[in-house]
């Protein structure tokens, strides 16, 4: 009907059919001729409350008005208007394109500083600790090399008693290094028999 309309207008036929088939089933001119539907509903609307009392004019424009309707209404179709989703533009997947690369980018910088963070937290850990067991090495041989003959009974007391405890602590830390080393040895043998019967089997 919209290419009689205008055939009847212009006196000739629609040039550019071939670009109105390809819109007629396109969301953005779906949603766009919805809205123009809307929009010339609105003003008949308001045209019909502007000249309640001019029947005459009022008369006129509903006439132009509900031409106006029909020709909209035949050229959007209502089957083509339905719910279809309206793609996004070319510039707006750009733009999320880039967002999203964008926030990847600071992703990686926020994991890559997090991880010298840490790196960096854990070196100076490492190095406190070796300080630290450095110094409690130089206490302990300054105490156990300490000659205790010309000091008083009491200094004497003292001195023996810490030595003493630093000869429990390399005992205990030998220790539990003695009893780390044979738990790892029966765990590996433990897993060795378990490889061999497997194997077996």
């Amino acid at each position: 009907m919209a290419l009689s309309l205008y055939s009847k207008i212009y006196n000739k036929p629609f040039p550019y059919l071939v670009c109105y088939n390809i819109l007629s089933n396109a969301p953005k001119w779906n949603e766009y001729c919805h809205t123009l539907e809307k929009k010339n509903d609105q003003t008949k609307k308001n045209k019909k409350v502007k000249l309640a009392g001019n029947q005459t004019s009022t008369q006129s424009t509903s006439v132009t008005s509900s031409s106006v309707v029909k020709v909209d209404g035949e050229t959007s179709g209502e089957e083509t208007c339905g719910p279809a989703k309206r793609p996004i533009g070319r510039k707006k997947a750009k733009d999320a394109v880039k967002e999203e690369s964008v926030s990847l980018n600071l992703l990686k910088k926020m994991s890559t500083a997090h991880s010298t963070i840490s790196d960096t937290a854990k070196r100076q850990n490492d190095i406190l600790e070796a300080q630290q067991v450095a110094i409690t090495h130089m206490a302990d041989k300054a105490i156990m090399s300490k000659d205790l003959n010309g000091l008083s009974n009491l200094a004497r007391s003292y001195y023996e008693s810490e030595q003493k405890k630093i000869i429990e602590r390399l005992q205990n830390k030998a220790n539990t290094k003695r009893e780390a080393k044979f738990k790892k040895k029966k765990i590996d043998n433990e897993k060795e028999k378990e490889e061999e019967e497997i194997e077996v089997e």
